[in-house]
């Protein structure tokens, strides 16, 4: 296996804009249907030189990087990523020594709704299958990723889609340009398991109607205030706080549309221009200092 150049690969923050529960499988999954974009900004996972070892050794840094360093880094979902790709690969064969070790950037907060554990695992999974020249496709990678958690075939492809089943039915879409997003997160984690497990509500048992091609952002926006976010209510439940961060984005001028994202905590606005994005992350941050709070845009 020789090694091409790229050591590294962005794994972007994952939004979904909007969240339908349609069922729920006899096996206790959750069937949904999202919209789902992709931010310009996100964490970053690296090929680093390593002494051979029997575990991949896993270096992790960042902003986000102490939240993330309690956890047991064999539960790290880079290292499962790198595993799963590897025993796929050779066809299920124990490795008994690894001849790399990842470097993880951590920006985006943990337990926060939008794909970092996800993301991270897709960007490692990109990362080894171009280092290495396996050649695998975007499909293959997804198939072989849904093991490690629903969100993860959609981070694969990392571009703005429609995610149904339960995560594996991916169809891509495309949004319209120049969307720019306020991401806040109070710093409260919400594990997800708990959130699906107050959802109350019932089920929307046909799919959504797709988005039309030709949609530009206001038609976006109306579709979007149409479906909104199923998960709110019970997120709010466990964490009243969710309640506060959507009435603070509300309450921001130039603010078009706001919701949560995925089973909380982080919440989003999104905005028509830069400088308007900009401005109202600045007041936000002046007014909520303990707030992660960061502008960027969907991609």
């Amino acid at each position: 296996m020789k090694p091409n150049s790229f050591a590294w690969e962005t794994a972007p923050a994952k939004i979904n804009l909007s969240l339908k529960i349609t069922g729920r499988r006899a096996d206790g999954y959750h069937l949904l249907n999202s919209l789902v974009a992709f931010t310009d900004f996100g964490d970053r996972v690296s090929i680093v030189n390593s002494v051979q070892s029997n575990r991949i050794p896993l270096e992790i840094c960042g902003a986000e990087a102490e939240n993330l360093q309690a956890f047991p880094s064999a539960d790290n979902l880079c290292i499962r990523a790198a595993e799963a790709l590897f025993q796929y690969r050779l066809n299920h064969q124990i490795i008994v020594s690894w001849p790399f070790g990842l470097k993880l950037e951590k920006n985006l907060p943990i337990a926060s709704g939008i794909g970092g554990g996800s993301a991270d695992a897709a960007a490692t999974l990109r990362l080894l299958n171009r280092h290495y020249g396996f050649g695998y496709s975007s499909q293959e990678l997804a198939e072989l990723s849904l093991p490690l958690g629903a969100d993860v075939p959609a981070c694969i492809w990392s571009q703005s889609l429609i995610m149904s089943g339960i995560g594996d039915q991916i169809q891509p879409i495309t949004l319209p340009p120049q969307i720019h997003i306020l991401l806040v997160n109070p710093r409260i984690a919400l594990p997800t398991a708990a959130v699906f497990a107050g959802f109350k509500a019932g089920y929307l048992p046909s799919q959504v109607t797709p988005p039309k091609a030709d949609w530009n952002r206001f038609d976006l926006y109306d579709y979007l205030r149409q479906l909104g976010n199923d998960l709110t209510a019970a997120a709010i439940v466990i964490v009243p706080t969710v309640g506060e961060v959507l009435s603070a984005l509300q309450s921001l001028a130039g603010a078009e549309f706001v919701a949560m994202s995925g089973s909380g905590a982080s919440c989003f606005a999104l905005f028509n221009s830069a400088s308007a994005c900009d401005s109202a992350a600045k007041i936000l941050s002046r007014h909520q200092p303990d707030w992660w709070i960061h502008a960027g845009r969907l991609v």
